[in-house]
């Protein structure tokens, strides 16, 4: 690692000092920062009144004891060694934990901080734009142009984004940092760029590119003069990033979502991808998650178009590197950032999500920008010029009323999955979500169409037996017994060793006085999850009504010792437990 740069250039180069200067603590600079933290508050203030929605949020929040506990010596641990979601990301799990502390179970508090940290990370990348660049205006239009792009209101919007909105605030700021070594190499400096980056990587794996991005910036905004001393003093952060690789790995691993989909099939999404995100770039209409998409690969023919047209484009980007940098810049980082989340390492059960796109879009923004203000200066004409800015404007207010409007399809469930559904008819499980969400909501009729829908349209015998099961569940509330008890052994002959099915149906059969086929299923669900307080409860009515009073007693005392704190179920349990 270099304690000072050469500042010996090639003819046609700029030396660091020339791309580089001090901080610009200048009044537009203010003004830039301030523009940025009011259009994001403009696009995304709706979300403090939205609820926690049913993807995921559940499992990292609502129902984790361990975030519920706050941030406390055992959930703090927990955090550190926990797989939970088949990811290893203590970061998050402590951030989540500390708006547990600070805001309780209010949804509003933990949007809050995802909108605070998507304001941080824009504020980073502008500041570090413009030290690389000089150019406030133009950092403040791909700051803006970032910000407030319809793409990125999954990660802002939705609460279990937490790991990415936190990992790219560390990525922006690792940029900063960077840009500041550039200035004045030091260890102290490098040190800074080291922790930010680690710090991502605690929050995320999708930062392991950003060595590979730090070495695009050194060409271009930068304009380091090549050498391989540029790649060595990066190993330090290669080595860091190579070895949060093998920690996803192992943790995707463990959690059983790496994908077992033939690398024939994925290696055809993977071409055809790149171009699908491009298309939701420039036109982001019809957004939603989570975006199962084509799960079988697509076709030869279209692989190789895609292929063919992203190797034509480097080529490009390639023989005009000398007149448009920032395309070639742009285009590949566009190309390197995505690696992680695109199909070619086998992780993850989404092939395309609009979470993945905060750091691609990045380059691509960037490219653009510049273009446009070159295309705005080699024009002699006034007119055209006026009217290249007039429609820059326009894009962005677009943008805007269409990030305001994305925003609401995360205001609760049912607004969530009726989009999905909205977008995509056939989606696998969003039928089956949104007559959950109803049924939550106490709309049981409602909800039954939609799981007979689900029903229909599941890929797999794992997602219908949930489909299956949940309409057990809306026809049980609607005291159609009979109807119910067959939905649940429909999805118990599908996914047998899920304990939900088991139990609700021991306690139909129960409602139907078949006493010793409610008590097998009952005993089935308890020797699948030994700690389900309610299976307990159910089992202690039919030994009850069986008239074997000590078993049925000492499931009552099993159920509410179980069962949470001062809970309706620990409290009939003992109720019930003190009658025999």
């Amino acid at each position: 690692m270099p304690e000072q740069e050469s500042r010996t250039v090639p003819s046609g180069r700029r030396t660091n000092s020339q791309v580089i200067g001090q901080p610009l603590f200048s009044l537009p600079l203010i003004v830039a920062v301030a523009i940025v933290w009011c259009a994001i508050a403009f696009v995304y203030v709706p979300v403090l009144s939205f609820e926690f929605v049913s993807f995921d949020d559940p499992t990292y929040v609502v129902t984790n004891r361990h975030v519920q506990m706050g941030l406390t010596p055992t959930s703090i641990v927990w955090a550190w060694t926990t797989g939970e979601m088949s990811n290893w990301h203590p970061l998050t799990w402590l951030s989540l934990q500390l708006d547990r502390q600070l805001y309780g179970n209010w949804a509003g508090g933990f949007h809050l901080t995802n909108g605070l940290l998507h304001a941080l990370g824009c504020t980073g990348l502008l500041l570090a734009l413009v030290k690389m660049t000089r150019r406030v205006d133009l950092s403040l239009a791909v700051v803006l142009l970032s910000a407030v792009h319809p793409l990125h209101v999954e990660s802002v919007a939705w609460v279990s984004e937490r790991k990415g909105i936190l990992s790219t605030c560390f990525w922006m700021w690792t940029m900063w940092a960077y840009a500041r070594y550039v200035e004045h190499p030091t260890r102290a400096r490098y040190a800074w760029v080291v922790a930010l980056l680690t710090l991502g990587l605690l929050a995320k794996q999708m930062l392991v590119t950003l060595p590979l991005a730090l070495l695009l910036l050194d060409l271009w905004p930068l304009r380091r003069s090549w050498s391989w001393r540029l790649v060595t003093e990066k190993l330090p952060l290669f080595g860091i990033a190579a070895a949060f690789t093998v920690i996803a790995y192992i943790a995707q691993d463990r959690g059983g979502s790496v994908s077992e989909m033939p690398w024939a099939t994925r290696l055809t999404q993977v071409p055809v991808a790149y171009w699908l995100y491009l298309g939701d770039a420039f036109w982001p209409i019809r957004l939603y998650a989570p975006d199962m998409g084509s799960m079988t690969g697509f076709s030869i023919g279209a692989a190789a178009v895609a292929s063919l047209a992203i190797i034509v484009m480097t080529l490009i980007v390639l023989l005009r590197q000398d007149q448009q940098p920032y395309w070639f810049t742009g285009w590949m980082w566009y190309l390197v950032t995505f690696l992680p989340v695109i199909g070619i390492i086998p992780i993850g059960v989404q092939w395309r999500a609009d979470r993945y796109t905060d750091i691609p879009l990045i380059g691509i923004i960037m490219a653009t920008v510049w273009m446009f203000d070159s295309a705005i200066r080699s024009s002699a004409q006034a007119g055209f010029r006026r009217g290249a800015l007039m429609g820059g404007g326009l894009v962005l207010v677009t943008l805007v009323v269409l990030a305001h409007r994305q925003t609401y399809v995360w205001e609760n469930s049912v607004s969530l999955w009726t989009n999905t559904i909205t977008c995509d008819p056939d989606h696998p499980t969003a039928a089956v979500n949104l007559g959950k969400a109803l049924l939550e909501r106490g709309r049981i009729a409602d909800a039954v169409p939609w799981f007979e829908t689900g029903v229909e349209v599941a890929r797999n015998d794992q997602t219908r037996a949930v489909a299956h099961y949940n309409l057990g569940l809306a026809l049980f509330e609607l005291r159609r017994i009979p109807e119910s008890i067959a939905q649940y052994e429909a999805a118990i002959q599908l996914d047998e060793d899920e304990p939900e099915p088991h139990n609700n149906l021991g306690n139909a059969l129960y409602v139907t006085d078949r006493l010793d086929s409610a008590r097998t299923h009952l005993e089935r669900a308890i020797e699948l999850r030994p700690d389900y307080a309610i299976a307990y409860y159910n089992l202690g009515n039919v030994l009850s009504a069986q008239q074997q009073s000590a078993p049925a007693k000492q499931a009552y005392q099993q159920a509410s010792k179980l069962a949470p704190q001062s809970s309706k179920l620990q409290q009939r349990a003992l109720q019930k437990a003190l009658s025999l």
